[in-house]
């Protein structure tokens, strides 16, 4: 079986930002990648939004923080639910512990992006709030959320 997508091709490295409030903390990317991603098993191309912030702990590791945003291709402008399955996200934390990697993941359960794509031009411009929620782990609340990025990255990362 052969799929085939078309894209504008005017690429160029990704750049802007992205900011939220993590749990009423303030989340600023240190840096991020924004590219058309296929997903093997579920046969589909999307768009995938993958931002980091370097922080430390009370201890002084080193924590990195990562909001994910993954959007079907065919996303159109507008408001777009969690549940409604054209974007779906992540918030997660990774850092050292004992010698080992640890990395928390806090899917999205509920909430709604915003979005203004205009994909000719390369200009991606929305607003977002998502909450995880877990009945053993504290939940995360993501608020105030906003990303403005001009350009699109060749791959993911």
């Amino acid at each position: 079986m052969v799929t085939e997508f078309v894209f504008p091709s005017e690429e160029s490295p990704s750049s802007g930002s992205l900011r939220a409030n993590i749990n009423g903390v303030a989340f600023v990317s240190d840096g991020l990648n924004f590219a058309y991603d296929y997903h093997v098993p579920m046969r589909r191309m999307y768009l995938t939004l993958a931002a980091a912030q370097e922080t430390q702990d009370s201890q002084g590791k080193t924590v990195v923080n990562v909001i994910e945003v993954v959007f079907s291709a065919e996303i159109e402008n507008g408001r777009s639910d969690i549940v409604n399955g054209l974007v779906a996200a992540a918030y997660s934390t990774m850092e050292k512990v004992g010698g080992k990697s640890s990395t928390r993941i806090f899917n999205a359960d509920e909430g709604s992006f915003d979005i203004t794509f205009d994909r000719e031009k390369n200009l991606y411009k929305g607003k977002f709030h998502f909450q995880s929620k877990d009945a053993v782990h504290p939940g995360v609340l993501i608020s105030d959320g906003e990303f403005d990025i001009t350009g699109r990255d060749s791959f993911t990362i």
